[in-house]
């Protein structure tokens, strides 16, 4: 079968820039955000805006502004609650090609810079959706002048020992120094250097707005923020990278991709600085999916392009909320002459010029080392992945998609299906974000009509009936919630066993792993002075906490799982949220049909919350443990950092191993009773939200004189009910 190349029609392709001039986009609406928001959420807006008008219309009592004000609270709130974005972490090596793919599947060539033999992008950057304007705009924070002059101090110790250091570390520490001095600031102490800096202005100011209509001029705008590495035209030019925390990037025009997500571009190697390391583990366990990008030639064949993703595992699953996982192959393009395909037959065309001989066999050998390896990635690599959700591998080329002849077509170019995949993610979160509004839009119109409604009983028998139905189904949270910890007690007491009898082996494999390299010790004192962590340049992590905790967390897995699985399961926390329900015969018959569909509304509106509060609970229970045996470690850890001279390597480890053997029995009995402590804290945090929101349900509308009535609102509420339950997609209840 003869493989034909696939000219693209020019009309069809990507232009260079593939983004409309500043003139096409002078008609952009400045209110994006408004025009663009989901028709139920427009609706119960507007809705929400008409009932408060008609409310400032009435006259007012002082016991009346009290509801009114209360009222006016939760709209107020609801809005917050809208912006919650769903986050899609891209992770991968440096020169893996992150930047080309984002700007590849946001239709940009310019926006992020992409790396050179000479440099990279160096810090976390935020992509979101410009909803308010058509400009390209960046909000850059720093890290505080504090952290800069403690960073400098320890590239200066670290430097002191240079000799003993791989040349890519010392060249990483020193390119810090270049960026913002110059190479006269090499070798120059702290106090000089600090004497030296221009750019004193940046830390009083905490961040930096830039903003601008041409892509290419905003480009170079953020260019020296984010940006690492030297290179002879810009050695000249300051680059403030170093000091740079974080960089959010608002993009015009991208609403259907980033209007309810945020692409979150982490650097993949370490740089020995604290602040950007946390906020790589905040980035890592906020995010809902991941992305791991690396070039596909070592993607199937390198096992170092996925230390960055086994490194992040443990954020991922049980310290984080990570739903899927994607596997990006990049550089597909990039094809040996000496490539052999299996079936040479496929490009042969008699009528074909030898021009287009050699791209119908490029094409051929793109589409073939693709099949290859996808299928080596997902027979040998995403078995051990499958914890952490959906997996799916694509094979990407940023580079064809970009070329109007290019000798792939758009789709086996496959940005377009990463496209895809953003917009039904983005729709999901739409979706999502819309009944979670609705929701709360239906409750406090359902909270006027109750009000406005004449009561069956006394408050007193209310409450009492009330107290009878909620009690029960509290009880059965909290009998969960003991079993769980009973679980969790009997597993942890036989791993603290086992961990105290394996710590000291276990860390001895990573403090003086085999085949230790010459200036090993300059990593291991990096990770002792960051509290245990440390991330390398490939992407890899010391993290000596979660070395000791691996018996406990290992033992804990498959529970943990179970029961805080966000899929509901009959043996989950989240099917018990779900199953909780106070809505009864018992209760219909002590109070007026509209306090019932409230309580109803806020029961549901509860339920949501709550798993919500659950995720982050359970992060923070799993963490315990490695928190825990980090507050024990921590003065062994400060000790180790300070070593220096002849023989530091062995005297860390002499320090590490002594504390470990004079302290393990206590530390993971402490580490155990931490987490079970937390479990306890998360089943009172649970049972008294879940009486506290429906007592005040129940009490809420009672609080104001009986005769003092609100605007008739029983059409609104008709109105916000139908398009809740069409959310659901359920008529059972229309």
């Amino acid at each position: 079968m003869a493989m034909q190349g696939n000219k693209r029609a020019a009309e069809g392709s990507p232009t260079s820039d593939n983004r409309q001039s500043t003139s096409d986009t002078s008609n952009y609406s400045r209110n994006a955000s408004a025009s663009n928001e989901p028709d139920g959420i427009r609706e119960a807006r507007n809705l929400l805006e008409q009932i408060f008008t008609d409310i400032d219309k009435m006259p007012q009592s002082e016991e009346g502004m009290a509801f009114i004000n209360d009222l006016k609270k939760k709209k107020e709130a609801m809005e917050g609650l809208y912006k919650e974005k769903f986050v899609v972490t891209v992770l991968g090596r440096t020169g893996a090609g992150k930047s080309s793919l984002l700007n590849a599947i946001l239709g940009e060539k310019k926006l992020l810079p992409c790396c050179t033999i000479n440099a990279c992008t160096s810090v976390i950057i935020q992509l979101e959706a410009n909803m308010a304007n058509s400009k390209y705009e960046a909000e850059i924070e720093f890290i505080p002048e504090a952290d800069w002059r403690q960073e400098l101090q320890s590239i200066d110790e670290l430097l002191s020992d240079e000799k003993d250091m791989d040349k890519q570390t010392a060249e990483m520490l020193k390119s810090k120094i270049r960026a913002l001095y110059g190479n006269d600031g090499v070798g120059k102490n702290v106090e000089i250097l600090m004497e030296m800096q221009n750019f004193s202005h940046l830390f009083e100011a905490g961040k930096e707005y830039l903003s601008s209509d041409n892509v290419s001029e905003f480009s170079a705008q953020i260019r020296n923020f984010v940006y690492g590495g030297t290179s002879i035209k810009r050695r000249y030019t300051t680059q403030y990278w170093p000091l740079v925390k974080c960089v959010i990037i608002k993009v015009p025009n991208a609403q259907d991709l980033l209007g309810n997500l945020v692409l979150v571009d982490v650097p993949g190697s370490g740089d020995w600085n604290k602040a950007r390391d946390k906020m790589w583990e905040a980035s890592i366990c906020s995010c809902s999916s991941v992305w791991v990008v690396a070039d596909i030639d070592r993607a199937a064949a390198d096992r170092d392009a996925w230390n960055i993703l086994d490194s992040s595992i443990n954020y991922l699953g049980p310290n984080g909320q990570c739903q899927s996982i994607s596997f990006i192959c990049t550089k597909t393009d990039n094809i040996s002459s000496s490539y052999e395909l299996e079936d040479e037959d496929c490009v042969t065309d008699g009528e074909a010029t030898s021009a287009q001989t050699r791209e119908q066999w490029k094409r051929a050998c793109i589409l073939d080392r693709n099949i290859r390896a996808k299928k080596i990635i997902e027979d040998d690599v995403c078995d051990q992945y499958e914890q952490l959700g959906k997996i799916e591998v694509f094979t990407v080329s940023a580079e064809e998609f970009r070329k109007p002849d290019s000798v792939l077509r758009p789709e086996e170019t496959e940005i377009p299906q990463l496209r895809a995949l953003l917009k039904k993610l983005n729709a999901e979160q739409s979706d999502k974000r819309t009944k979670s509004y609705i929701l709360d839009a239906f409750g406090i119109i359902s909270l006027i009509r109750v009000k406005n409604s004449a009561q069956k009983k006394t408050i007193l028998e209310m409450e009492q009936t009330f107290a009878r139905i909620l009690e029960p189904e509290l009880q059965i949270i909290r009998q969960f919630m003991l079993n769980t910890k009973e679980t969790f007690d009997n597993i942890l007491k036989l791993a603290t066993a086992t961990s105290a009898n394996l710590c000291a082996e276990r860390m001895l494999n990573v403090i003086a792993p085999a085949g230790t390299w010459m200036g090993y010790h300059q990593t291991l004192k990096s990770a002792c002075r960051n509290g245990g962590f440390r991330m390398s340049r490939n992407g890899g992590t010391t993290d000596l906490n979660v070395t000791l905790a691996t018996t406990m967390c290992d033992a804990i897995r498959e529970k943990f799982h179970e029961v805080f699985s966000m899929e509901v399961n009959k043996k989950s926390l989240f099917e018990k949220i779900e199953d909780f329900n106070i809505i009864s015969y018992s209760l219909q018959s002590c109070m007026s049909q509209q306090h019932v569909d409230f309580i109803k509304t806020q029961q549901m509106i509860l339920k949501n919350t709550l798993k919500e509060k659950i995720i982050s609970h359970k992060k923070e229970i799993h963490r315990t443990i490695q928190k825990s045996i980090q507050s024990t470690m921590l003065p062994a850890y400060n000790k180790a950092a300070e070593v220096t001279g002849k023989g530091t390597m062995q005297k860390m480890q002499k320090i590490l191993l002594s504390h470990i053997e004079t302290n393990k029995d206590s530390m993971f009995l402490e580490a155990k009773d931490s987490m079970l402590k937390r479990l306890v804290e998360l089943e009172i945090y649970i049972v008294n939200e879940m009486r506290d929101i429906l007592m005040e349900a129940l009490r809420q509308p009672l609080r104001s004189p009986s005769d003092w009535r609100l605007p008739d609102v029983d059409e609104y509420y008709e109105k916000m009910k139908k398009r809740y339950y069409d959310c659901l997609g359920d008529e059972s209840h229309q």
